[in-house]
């Protein structure tokens, strides 16, 4: 297990401030940040590229905190790749190898089935301006995997490539995970952190601010800061206060517009947080037994990944993901009259 105990760290005017977590054998773990949050220092940090001002690294038990990079167990693919221009694809993998003085019988068959394993036999005597994208990616995999690190540390490695080799790039590095290396992948990216993360950590100006499984930190976000980098749509500052002779919460968006639900009976103000799939949506007057029910006008309606996105203003903006064969069989268009139907225990208070 690699283990992170109150590291901290000051360059300029950017602090990483009592940074905690934990990744275990064999787990794929992503950091996930806007850009200036801190994310790659982190990873640089792990890597022995830099050194914490105080705190500890330790893997399987034994200090790293102050190991120089060659001594760590780690292996670090950046942002840019940085391979060598000058060098064909095999000399780049073969890099470290060399270094280390091995017998070149030793070298070339670690290379040779590493660029097998990774796809790239085909491409060894190539430079790699002559790659695309997709492939110098893969070379930056294999040059730092032929070490054979423990712990594989990602630079944004989805950010330069477009959303087709995103696909094939994901699949490459779940085979790697499941070949038992433990991953930490930076991104800033939702939906790759939903798509890849076992687990994952929230960071915002430096400090962890939530770890846990992706169910745990997204479908019930302990801010307004993460539920706005998971991309919620249905996002609302609130006012609070109690319903009378219930257990229920009146959470005022805007004057006359409330949506009730449950939390903690201290929160007076906060954000309430609605998730599209747990909205309901009905032509006529619907005989249910939610507690929030809004009568409004589609006032947008789009394509999307998963069929259409339709925007509701029921006095409260309200957005919803439709497949398209629903959007066609109630003949929804812009101007639409419909409703918008949600329980009280599908609503999340965050204060």
């Amino acid at each position: 297990m690699l283990e992170l105990r109150n590291i901290n760290y000051e360059t300029g005017d950017f602090n990483l401030k009592n940074i905690n977590f934990s990744v275990g054998e064999g787990e794929y773990f992503v950091l996930l940040g806007p850009s200036g949050a801190g994310k790659s220092v982190l990873l640089e940090l792990i890597a022995g590229l830099t050194y914490a001002d105080s705190g500890n690294i330790s893997y399987k038990g034994k200090d790293y905190t102050d190991a120089p990079a060659w001594k760590r167990p780690f292996g670090l693919v950046f942002q840019d790749l940085a391979l060598f221009q000058h060098m064909k694809v095999y000399d780049n993998i073969a890099y470290s190898l060399k270094r280390h003085n091995l017998r070149k019988d030793v070298i070339k068959q670690r290379v040779e089935e590493l660029s097998k394993e990774l796809e790239i036999f085909h491409l060894l005597y190539r430079k790699p301006d002559s790659l695309s994208g997709g492939e110098q990616q893969r070379v930056a995999l294999a040059r730092t995997l032929v070490q054979k690190p423990s712990v594989l540390l990602l630079d944004e490695p989805l950010s330069a490539v477009d959303v087709t080799l995103q696909h094939e790039l994901r699949a490459l590095l779940r085979m790697i995970n499941r070949n038992g290396v433990s991953i930490i992948h930076v991104t800033h990216s939702f939906e790759e952190a939903l798509a890849m993360a076992q687990k994952v950590s929230i960071i915002e100006n430096g400090n962890i601010i939530h770890t846990g499984t992706t169910l745990e930190v997204f479908e019930r976000p302990k801010s307004s800061f993460i539920a706005n980098l998971s991309g919620h749509r249905n996002f609302f500052k609130v006012k609070v206060s109690h319903e009378t002779n219930s257990n229920l919460l009146k959470a005022e968006v805007t004057p006359g517009n409330l949506i009730y639900c449950y939390g903690e009976p201290s929160i007076k103000e906060g954000y309430a947080l609605i998730n599209q799939e747990n909205i309901v949506l009905s032509i006529d007057k619907p005989d249910l037994s939610t507690r929030n029910n809004f009568h409004g006008i589609i006032t947008d309606l789009h394509p999307s990944r998963h069929g259409f996105e339709i925007s509701i203003d029921a006095g409260i903006r309200l957005h919803v993901q439709l497949t398209a064969e629903s959007v066609q069989k109630f003949n929804l268009e812009q101007g639409s009259k419909i409703w918008a139907c949600f329980k009280a225990s599908s609503v999340t208070l965050i204060d």
